[in-house]
């Protein structure tokens, strides 16, 4: 029988607070799609504590609670899960965590990925999540590194028990625990977002999923040194990650305007060249030029966002890379 000791599920949630060109009302939907995620009483606590009021300052980093965490069950002292929501510029980021002290199988982990849900309900992230699963294990400088991969392979089978056996992208140490991480091949999914009075469209990563097994227990508290790190460097991950998307989605839409300009050239051509210039074929020539006008300003505004999001990916993949170096400094 393997055991672990202490397992903890760590969900990081990131959603997108403003976008290019939104109003007051566009910001104040996607702060209720936000506050969806929470208990009603933790809502109005966010609500008392304004701590997200100033619209006009985006901050790099500013926690949304006073009290900076909030139990996820109101009667409980927080010590078994708790909530932990953030500003990060544009963004809001999230941490719902759920744990236990005891010694258990490597498949607890589905019974806190549970109470994760039945807590979070059918609420989405707009940019995307990770989970990350964290524990020690009983006598690991006796556990061969084949092993440990293999306990790596049933914690993450247990959160996604109707997968099979994954192949783990990498595997890494740090401050003596071992790490492996799977982003689900890389692929994307699109999914719509309903807020009070529109739907949106995202693009986002399948799967992110961080697994962490410590040697000890010293060693594992010292992970609470580096949540504020962790939040930061994830939300750099999904950003980069969303921003691709985005740009894949620009792409398609920036192809099929295209098209369409040119068909609207070779209308325009046509009509000229034919027959009289007739009051109806001139007011003919008249609407599509229009439309042409029209459809090449959408497609301006396309190259523009495309632009935009080429900006955003190399500014979060800098943040990303500098991120980690901040974390591999406080590691030593």
């Amino acid at each position: 029988m393997t055991y672990i000791i202490n397992p903890t599920i760590d969900l990081f949630l990131y959603d997108l607070r403003n976008s290019l060109g939104d109003d007051e009302k566009d910001i104040k939907q996607k702060r209720q799609y936000f506050h969806q995620k929470f208990h009603p009483t933790v809502q109005q606590q966010l609500k008392q504590d304004g701590q997200d009021n100033n619209q006009n300052i985006e901050t790099e980093y500013i926690h949304l609670l006073k009290s900076t965490y909030a139990p996820l069950d109101p009667n409980s002292s927080g010590e078994d899960g708790y909530y932990y929501p953030v500003r990060l510029g544009d963004s809001y980021g999230l941490l719902l965590e759920v744990a236990t002290l005891d010694k258990k199988t490597p498949e607890y982990f589905g019974e806190l990925k549970a109470q994760i849900k039945q807590k979070l309900g059918e609420n989405t992230a707009t940019l995307g999540q990770t989970w990350m699963l964290s524990t020690y294990i009983p006598n690991f400088s006796e556990t061969s590194p084949e092993e440990i991969e293999k306990i790596a392979q049933k914690c993450y089978k247990a959160i996604f028990p109707d997968e099979q056996e994954i192949k783990f992208d990498g595997r890494g140490e740090f401050i003596g625990a071992t790490i492996f991480e799977y982003s689900g091949n890389n692929s994307l999914k699109q999914q719509t977002v309903k807020f009070t009075d529109e739907e949106i469209t995202t693009v986002v990563q399948n799967q992110h999923i961080i697994i962490t097994i410590y040697p000890d227990e010293e060693t594992f508290y010292k992970l609470g040194d580096f949540y504020a790190d962790w939040m930061r460097l994830f939300y750099y991950h999904h950003k980069v990650v969303w921003a691709y998307g985005q740009t894949r989605v620009l792409s398609n839409q920036i192809k099929k305007k295209f098209s369409k300009i040119q068909t609207r050239i070779e209308s325009i051509e046509t009509n000229i060249t034919q027959g009289k210039r007739q009051v109806n074929k001139l007011e003919e020539i008249s609407n599509i030029l229009t439309e042409f006008q029209i459809t090449i300003n959408r497609y301006t505004n396309d190259l523009s966002n495309l632009q935009f999001q080429k900006n955003t990916i190399e500014i979060n993949l800098s943040n990303y890379d500098k991120r980690i170096q901040t974390i591999q400094k406080k590691a030593i």
